[in-house]
């Protein structure tokens, strides 16, 4: 025997409710043909205080994060953001784009533990996500014109 499905506790308008302040609290539902139903949403709560702005959280998270293999499906997997939306934010509110973000992120730490310890070349690409030593090398020769062990010579000095 087929039971009759029970439509959620929410509840459904005939036409779209918009507050005062213009922002739209409602979404369009599936509806029988010629009829709209809406869905009303509870506004987000306030943030906490003291909460970080997200952007500030996704950059902290990329900044201890960026030795391991971070794509940006995983850092939208943990922030809980669409992946396409994720990097639009965070261009629009960094003024670069993801990878070029962590690209120079990478070299940055690169170049300090260069000049800082003695550590094999390989060891440092490894230790700063780069796990083909080759492609560090040629990457790090394309943006700093030195091969890393030019670059640690000449600023060690």
């Amino acid at each position: 025997r087929a039971r009759k499905l029970r439509r959620s506790n929410r509840p459904f308008l005939s036409s779209p409710p918009f507050p005062e302040n213009g922002e739209r609290l409602s979404f369009p539902l599936p509806a029988p043909r010629g009829k709209k139903l809406f869905c009303i949403v509870p506004p987000a709560p306030a943030p906490l205080e003291g909460e970080l702005p997200t952007v500030n959280r996704i950059v902290a998270y990329i900044n201890e994060h960026f030795s391991e293999n971070l794509s940006l499906k995983t850092l939208s997997e943990k922030f809980y953001m669409n992946p396409a939306y994720l990097s639009q934010f965070f261009k629009n509110k960094t003024g670069m784009n993801y990878h070029a973000y962590l690209s120079r992120l990478r070299m940055e730490k690169a170049k300090q533990l260069l000049i800082s310890t003695d550590q094999p070349i390989a060891e440092i690409a490894a230790r700063t996500g780069f796990y083909d030593y080759r492609a560090f090398t040629r990457r790090f020769h394309r943006e700093e014109g030195l091969t890393p062990s030019q670059y640690r010579r000449h600023n060690r000095g």
